[in-house]
């Protein structure tokens, strides 16, 4: 029963943060509609086209670690920044499962 619980307070999340990544779309029509818009700590923190093109110079992401990436369209996936330290950025995106 506890996971169902868990598994209920992570979809509604990710749909209250799928709402706020079509309201930061809208607000900025110059971004082609496609990528990801990600979140830190519940904010907007940027958008990206790729997320396999979000890299640093020292191979790390360019997000910290606990990010998460929210689908600009239906068809994409749900990602978080995982790995890595805070201050140099995440290792990886994971793709988040239900």
């Amino acid at each position: 029963m506890k996971t169902t619980a868990i598994t209920v307070r992570l979809t509604e999340g990710l749909r209250l943060l799928s709402f706020e990544a079509q309201r930061y779309m809208t607000r900025n029509p110059e971004l082609p509609d496609c990528g990801h818009v990600i979140f830190y700590a519940g904010f907007v923190s940027g958008w990206v086209c790729d997320l396999t093109q979000d890299r640093a110079e020292n191979g790390q992401l360019t997000h910290r670690p606990g990010c998460i990436a929210v689908p600009v369209t239906t068809t994409g996936g749900f990602f978080e920044a995982v790995g890595g330290s805070y201050g140099a950025g995440a290792d990886r995106w994971e793709e988040i499962t239900l």
